[in-house]
């Protein structure tokens, strides 16, 4: 996903309660941040911001359960027409 990129995430809990999230963020070092939302039983939604470049690997635990781990791998934007051709070889 390119910097700057919002994305929708659908997340499915069992129950209704807080759910502690998790963001693991890997560049050169590794950041953890972590933040608590409020879920529903069934599916929610959250709204994620690819505002840092790295790769950013999402999870939430509600009623002491983890959810599946979502990988987003955050790139930078190049700008139109800086990339070079590709030539055929022969």
């Amino acid at each position: 996903s390119p910097v700057g990129t919002g994305l929708k995430l659908i997340a499915y809990a069992p129950v209704e309660g807080p759910a502690g999230f998790y963001e693991i963020i890997q560049t050169d070092k590794n950041t953890l941040e972590y933040k608590t939302y409020q879920f529903y039983s069934g599916y929610n939604t959250m709204d994620f911001a690819a505002y840092q470049v790295g790769r950013h690997m999402l999870y939430f635990v509600v009623n002491n359960q983890p959810s599946n781990t979502v990988v987003v791998d955050v790139f930078a934007r190049t700008p139109a027409g800086s990339t070079k051709p590709v030539h055929e070889m022969s």
